[in-house]
């Protein structure tokens, strides 16, 4: 399913990232395969291709195009991957107004070892890199590293049973964002 951004007019834009590409394609340069999303107004729909730099890049398209939407007001939410999504966007763009991250992975250091997934997750969503192979590559891409640089207002909802996405997630990006 491909993630929906949802604009409302007028007035504010919020997006929804719940993106079917894997952290090591979401993350990297122009260069990888093509994922994507849907915006959706009252009128009409339009289906965008790309990477986060994608995300921003057609969310930026759309409202130059579209006046009438208030893009100063744009929050932006999702959960597990998209959690993850949310988290990375709001830690390297200062696009988005608000954010909402459900059961996001803040450190794909530790989701490696302790998400359901397990050890696999290197294999599926990170192309075959490990933590101790790719150190570099895990500290860039988890949120959790990047924490000093979030600067909207980010609600963090996650459960203390969840399977998928171990709460220790979030409970690590809310300690890096209150010290």
């Amino acid at each position: 399913r491909l993630p929906v951004v949802e604009l409302a007019r007028p007035g504010p834009a919020v997006i929804l990232g719940d993106s079917p590409l894997t952290a090591a394609e979401g993350l990297n340069s122009d260069q990888v395969p093509a994922g994507g999303f849907e915006i959706r107004t009252l009128k009409e729909r339009v289906l965008i291709v790309g990477n986060p730099t994608g995300v921003l890049r057609g969310v930026d398209a759309f409202l130059a195009s579209h006046p009438e939407v208030d893009g100063g007001r744009g929050g932006i939410y999702g959960g597990s991957f998209g959690g993850f999504l949310v988290e990375y966007l709001v830690a390297n763009s200062e696009r988005f107004a608000a954010a909402v991250s459900l059961f996001g992975i803040a450190n794909i250091g530790s989701y490696w070892g302790a998400g359901a997934w397990g050890w696999t997750y290197g294999d599926v969503a990170l192309s075959d890199s490990y933590p101790w192979s790719a150190a570099k590559m895990y500290v860039e891409r988890s949120p959790l590293f990047s924490a000093a640089r979030i600067r909207p207002p980010l609600l963090q909802l996650h459960r203390e049973a969840a399977v998928n996405v171990p709460p220790e997630e979030s409970e690590q990006l809310y300690t890096a964002l209150e010290v």
